[in-house]
């Protein structure tokens, strides 16, 4: 009776924690805020085809400044420009200039030959929680992570 009591006694107080903590867990972390973040470039989608980043290695990313300038690394250059923000999301890359680096490999040509050409396109933005969208041409996206 004795060990029936000593592990309710841990029980209880574990049992009360978990319900208290583990529903925070479940609330949706706030909206990042698009300036002065560093985004890291996670997959670039294009309407009837994803495009596939593929390889390891360096990763593309951006940061947008409240001067209206950014700057960034593709997976072989850096790349740094202006933009301009308006309302309900609009976001218009204005003068974009990029380093003439090689790549080092077949892959990260690849993925500069995917991601350099699509920023200069970028008509608008949506942050949900931690990730970052930019949209361009159409229907195509870039989508970025927070980076830690």
């Amino acid at each position: 009776m004795r060990t029936l009591t000593l592990r309710l006694g841990f029980l209880l107080p574990s049992a009360i924690l978990c319900l208290v903590i583990l529903p925070a867990c479940d609330e949706p972390l706030p909206d990042a805020d698009l300036l002065d973040n560093l985004w890291t470039l996670e997959s670039i989608f294009a309407p009837g085809e994803p495009i596939i980043l593929v390889g390891s290695g360096r990763a593309a990313t951006i940061q947008f400044s409240d001067d209206n300038s950014f700057e960034g690394e593709s997976f072989c250059n850096e790349n740094f420009g202006t933009y301009d923000l308006s309302e309900n999301g609009k976001l218009k890359i204005t003068s974009f200039i990029s380093t003439l680096r090689g790549c080092p490999s077949e892959d990260l040509w690849h993925n500069e030959d995917a991601y350099l050409p699509a920023l200069p396109q970028v008509h608008s933005y949506r942050i949900e929680s931690h990730v970052l969208r930019l949209y361009f041409d159409d229907d195509s996206m870039m989508k970025y992570n927070l980076a830690e």
